[in-house]
């Protein structure tokens, strides 16, 4: 019998995080000496990539340090991060349901995944890949490729959740049905996603009739 295999993205769909990223890039930015507006589109994109893309070739030299910097922040600040309201019922039904799995497929590193996790009292699943486990990020398809390796059997249908259009890209590329939730963008900058849905109980009711 196929199974449901859920992958889910952390920031912005399971957690919002939304306080604690934007205090960090402020500080990166003036560290770096960017203009903060220009971090703008970076949600959903790893973090060292979207540095070095900032850095340039000139400041290759840099991104290290940098990340290094940023990610520690990152981890430390988590005092205000927590898990949306719907996201323990749809983990719960998930879990109680014999022909559904789930895992989380995120951008973050895995140390900062894990602090948010531990941050909010969501339970890490077992299959957890982070920005620390691919080659190449969001939207690239990699990332959730390898989820769904990770957890699907054949025959099983392969869902992600995503909240940012680089995360709709990637889930979409790798051949899954993509249920975009509208939490940190506009359904118009998700519009390529399989459905939009306005909250995880949204993705929960999806889930139920499919």
């Amino acid at each position: 019998m196929s199974r449901k295999v859920v992958l889910f993205d952390l920031d912005g769909t399971l957690v919002n995080s939304n306080a604690s990223v934007a205090r960090c890039w402020q500080a990166l930015a003036e560290r770096a000496g960017f203009d903060v507006d220009i971090l703008s589109d970076l949600h959903g994109i790893p973090a060292r990539a979207f540095i070095k893309m900032l850095l340039g070739p000139e400041r290759a030299d840099e991104v290290d340090e940098m990340t290094a910097w940023h990610l520690q922040r990152e981890c430390e600040d988590t005092h205000d991060t927590f898990a949306f309201p719907d996201a323990m019922p749809l983990l719960n039904w998930i879990d109680s349901n014999p022909d559904a799995v789930w895992g989380i497929v995120t951008s973050c590193e895995r140390e900062l995944a894990l602090a948010r996790l531990n941050a909010t009292g969501l339970p890490i699943p077992e299959v957890l890949v982070t920005a620390s486990d691919v080659t190449h990020g969001k939207p690239d398809p990699e990332p959730y490729l390898k989820g769904a390796a990770a957890l699907a059997r054949p025959g099983d249908q392969v869902f992600v959740v995503e909240d940012a259009p680089a995360g709709v890209q990637s889930g979409m590329s790798a051949g899954a049905t993509v249920l975009a939730v509208t939490t940190s963008h506009s359904a118009d900058k998700l519009r390529h996603a399989t459905a939009t849905v306005g909250t995880l109980t949204g993705a929960l009711e999806f889930l139920q009739q499919h």
